[in-house]
């Protein structure tokens, strides 16, 4: 049962647009404050994954999507409650566990079938433990912030402006845009977008985002921490595994990481279609 009276369109349109400038400016202030005292850690020339980076970009971005979400509650709803539902988050934390055992089993799945289709070749490198145990909070500051920023309160308001796909659609090309303007070649921002649309269904499916929270940091952790892949393009430290990509680029994935192979895509696709059609009949989304 929903704490947040009806609205109209253009109100939440407004409220939408509100939240986005207001995070983009908060972001900026934050960001800003914090380069000062968080300098790029650099691998020679190059940027390189580390705890420490992902708390300094991604620490801002979190804040800011909490901060802005606040602005847009209506004057007769600022409670801990309509928070929480503006955020998406009214559903079960332990959500949070299921989407963590499935993220590690589909960013495992997808990594199999780049070793076996000749597209990843894999290395022992070691074990650093306190890296592994910090990327943890790291990565899973990382999914907060970009759920909550893409998918909370402005996939919320949006929702309620044009309806809920329409604004999915929006959220997720802005969201492949953002990685395409960051570091990401344009294979691995469109992946990006696709994920962002899938989050969305979860969304839809299990009434809150604490399960696409979880399976987007156990994703990334794989990804970076454990298989010592490219995200976004860029390489980590620390890994268990030094991983390297073969082969031809729609196969590997090349720069973009695995996120930018076809075999992502069609992960992707088809733990969408698993969302959509249960057991072969169509769920609808209200």
């Amino acid at each position: 049962m929903t704490s947040l009276p009806p609205v109209r369109r253009g109100i939440a349109l407004l409220r939408a647009l509100t939240f986005l400038g207001a995070a983009l400016v908060l972001a900026t202030v934050l960001a800003t404050a914090l380069s000062h005292i968080a300098p790029l850690h650099r691998m020679g020339p190059r940027l390189v994954i580390t705890p420490w980076l992902i708390a300094r970009n991604d620490l801002p971005l979190l804040l800011a999507a909490l901060g802005a979400a606040a602005l847009t509650l209506p004057r007769g709803g600022r409670n801990w409650r309509a928070f929480r539902e503006v955020l998406q988050l009214s559903g079960p934390a332990r959500e949070t566990g299921s989407g963590a055992g499935a993220g590690l089993a589909a960013i495992g799945a997808l990594a199999l079938g780049l070793i076996v289709t000749g597209g990843l070749h894999i290395a022992w490198a070691g074990v650093d433990a306190v890296r592994l145990m910090l990327y943890i909070p790291a990565f899973l500051t990382v999914a907060l912030a970009e759920e909550l920023l893409f998918r909370g309160a402005m996939l919320f308001w949006l929702s309620r402006a044009v309806g809920f796909l329409p604004a999915l659609t929006l959220t997720s090309v802005l969201f492949g845009l953002v990685h395409w303007i960051g570091s990401d070649p344009w294979e691995g921002a469109v992946s990006a977008g696709l994920i962002g649309a899938f989050f969305g269904l979860t969304l839809r499916v299990r009434r809150g985002l604490w399960f696409a929270i979880g399976f987007h940091a156990a994703w990334d952790y794989g990804q970076s921490a454990v298989l010592g892949c490219r995200d976004s393009g860029i390489p980590s430290v620390g890994a268990l595994f030094d991983s390297t990509p073969a082969g031809p680029a729609w196969l590997s994935g090349g720069a973009s990481g695995p996120e930018g192979s076809l075999l992502c895509f069609t992960l992707i696709l088809g733990l969408s279609l698993h969302l959509l059609f249960p057991r072969g009949k169509r769920r609808v989304l209200r």
